[in-house]
């Protein structure tokens, strides 16, 4: 994880039409891009005739044996800013204790090299900003499904610049408008010098190559007052097979079921109102023979599905486990040092200690005069840990990759004094998971938080949201942020640098109420265009606000589901495989991760049904009292997706890019049609 920051000035050549701003300037930014990347800091200009370009960069290093730094300057005065992880299988090879972002400028530089073939290549998440210094472009952009943050400001006739950032700037008074996030996909703007053969010289690094393959002329990124930059373009991805990945494209024999397995599935159905199961044939009682017929769908097909599935599961989260080089211990050991001196003056000033990496330190859970928490010794990764489907089997799968010796941290958020549903299912699936490997040591970091400890977060958070803007983004956002925290009130700590998120699974496996509303209406075909849909804007309504909320306490979110070869299984698949929504809810939905708890041996997490984090943490309950007066009346103002400016006593994003929020529709509004409620995240 790091933090990239570039401003672009010189608005004359950028397609600019005002002047340059003052504010936000770089030192704006510098608390921020410091707390994503604690262990190294740096800056690098670049002039390129009037233009000139300011790249920063923060470091958290997980991978290769030397320390590095961000941004990397090559020979020939290539520059780049990259935050993410280069995971195998990939066209760019990284040995074991290589730095894969000093490997990937390499490439990137190479004679003949052509960008967009190389960005094709990478597997695993990553945004970037490239600087070509032979062809004069700027190259910037973020994996195909946008699994890390970054937040673009076009110039504009209020400001000149071209800003890329990772996040915005944490003091709530610096002005930030005008940031949207970036869309996924490679993006190039080329700064010729006058009387250049801008051709020429860009055709060196593969800019235009793509011209007469809609490369050139896709949409791209939001213009400022519908005028186009200069020079700018959007990139097609180089492979086939890539440009298929991030369509999220289904094989239409794959979306209808056979009839068999229609007629094995309504004779499994539970009797249930027609509002409630898709038109289903009139279903008898539900035997347990004939739902293991079902479930196995022909029970060989079935069970093939699984075995793809879970096997390319289980090796994306042998790589997010493993892909840490050995120095996350002592990494992690200096998390802990940090975190003992704050400890220390926490305790004698009464107060929890301030985080590391952060200038000032991070707001923290209500201040208490006992003694601060004891420290963990270090584990590699922490998951964020419902008890639900999908953090249970990513824990699970965890177990088996990591050393058997070596703890897992798990960390269960609550807002109801250590009683709400999440933390009761995280308490029953560790029992369940003790059970199951005994030897391992588990660590439950229970962060028992209240709503004060929101509101002392809030301005922080509003930042750490931005652009994103609804009620329910302030409550996903202060459920995550606390809970991924190194500081767990009156509990323990974890110093894990990598943490695991279950992220995509409702979007690939059928997890959502609305996945239901979709095939009640509109049958199979409806089902997988909304998953379609879901995973196609999973970039905008979750994945870049979650990243920036992680990143704030120097740690990495890993995305196993997301993984491409997850979500090439997945497409492979069979749609009835993956979600059979003419079965109840706990069984139908995310039917074959369900199928996949059973073959571990874990039964009672299989049949959990889903929560949304801040539903089954309560937060959503007791922020409909305050702000609405229940949740009742929240549900009949649709409170999830009404904007934090609307609701009284509730401030809302400072100076946010109000057209960016319009434009996603927000994360909560589309989401909370099914019945009212906050909408339906993505479960820890």
């Amino acid at each position: 994880m790091c933090g990239i920051l570039l401003i672009a000035s010189a608005a004359d050549r950028l397609g600019g039409k005002g002047p340059e701003a003052a504010s936000p300037d770089a030192a704006d930014f510098a608390e921020g891009l410091a707390c994503r990347g604690p262990d190294a800091q740096g800056s690098h200009q670049v002039f390129c005739g009037p233009t000139l370009l300011r790249f920063h960069g923060s470091l958290l290093q997980l991978r290769g044996a030397a320390p590095s730094a961000s941004p990397l300057v090559d020979a020939s005065g290539n520059v780049l800013l990259f935050n993410g992880q280069i995971f195998p299988p990939c066209a760019l090879d990284i040995p074991p204790g290589a730095s894969d972002a000093q490997l990937l400028l390499a490439a990137l530089g190479a004679p003949g090299a052509h960008v967009p073939a190389v960005l094709s290549g990478l597997r695993g998440p990553w945004a970037l900003a490239y600087w070509h210094a032979a062809s004069r472009t700027l190259w910037f952009g973020r994996d195909l499904t946008g699994r890390r943050s970054l937040l673009v400001h076009a110039p504009s006739a209020a400001d000149g610049r071209l800003i890329l950032s990772s996040s915005a700037p944490l003091d709530p008074t610096v002005p930030f408008q005008g940031f949207e996030e970036l869309p996924p996909g490679i993006y190039s703007l080329a700064l010729e010098p006058e009387g250049s053969d801008v051709g020429a010289t860009a055709a060196s690094a593969g800019v235009g190559a793509e011209e007469g393959a809609g490369g050139g002329a896709a949409r791209g990124p939001p213009t400022a007052g519908g005028q186009p930059w200069a020079s700018y373009q959007r990139h097609e991805w180089a492979e086939p097979a890539v440009r298929k990945l991030a369509a999220f494209w289904r094989a239409p024999e794959l979306v209808e079921p056979p009839q068999s397995a229609c007629s094995a599935a309504a004779a499994a159905a539970v009797e249930t109102p027609a509002p409630t199961l898709a038109a289903a044939p009139a279903a008898a009682p539900r035997d347990p023979a004939a739902a293991a017929a079902a479930e196995a769908g022909g029970d060989a097909a079935f069970e093939r599905t699984v075995d793809a599935v879970l096997a390319a599961l289980r090796q994306a989260v042998v790589t997010r486990c493993r892909c840490i080089d050995e120095g996350w211990h002592q990494a992690a050991l200096a998390l802990q040092q940090r975190l003992a001196a704050g400890s220390a003056s926490g305790a004698a000033t009464g107060g929890a200690p301030p985080l590391p990496g952060c200038a000032g330190g991070c707001v923290q859970p209500s201040a208490s005069p006992l003694p601060a928490p004891p420290l963990l010794p270090p584990a590699p990764v922490l998951v964020l840990f419902s008890g639900g489907v999908d953090s249970t089997l990513l824990t699970a799968l965890a177990h088996e990759a990591l050393p058997p010796e070596v703890p897992i941290d798990l960390a269960s958020v609550c807002f109801d004094a250590g009683a709400s549903p999440d933390r009761v299912s995280a308490l029953d699936a560790l029992e369940e998971l003790r059970q199951l490997a005994p030897g391992r040591q588990w660590r439950l970091v229970q962060v028992d938080c209240t709503l004060a400890d929101v509101d002392a977060a809030r301005p922080r958070l509003l930042r750490l949201l931005a652009p994103s803007d609804t009620v329910m983004d302030l409550n996903i956002g202060a459920a995550l942020w606390l809970a991924a925290q190194p500081w767990a009130p009156a509990r323990c700590r974890s110093a894990a640098r990598v943490v695991l998120l279950g992220h995509g699974a409702d979007e690939l496996f059928g997890g959502y109420g609305r996945h239901r509303t979709a095939f009640r209406a509109r049958g199979w075909q409806g089902l997988g265009d909304e998953l379609a849909l879901d995973l196609r804007r999973l970039w905008l309504r979750n994945l870049g606000r979650d990243d920036r909320l992680v990143a704030d306490h120097g740690r990495e979110a890993r995305h196993p589901f997301l993984d491409e070869g997850v979500v090439a299984a997945a497409l492979a698949a069979p749609l009835h495989h993956l979600a059979d929504l003419r079965l109840p809810p706990g069984e139908g939905d995310k039917r074959l991760l369900r199928a996949c708890l059973r073959r571990l041996g874990l039964p009672r997490a299989a049949a959990r049904a889903k929560r949304a984090i801040q539903f089954g943490s309560r937060l959503a309950a007791k922020t409909n009292s305050v702000a609405f007066g229940g949740t009742r009346r929240a549900n009949l103002r649709n409170a999830g997706s009404v904007r934090l400016a609307d609701v009284p006593g509730v401030p809302a994003v400072p100076a946010a890019a109000a057209g960016a929020a319009a434009a996603s529709g927000s994360a909560g509004g589309e989401a909370s049609a099914e019945a009212g409620v906050q909408g339906e995240p993505t479960e820890p």
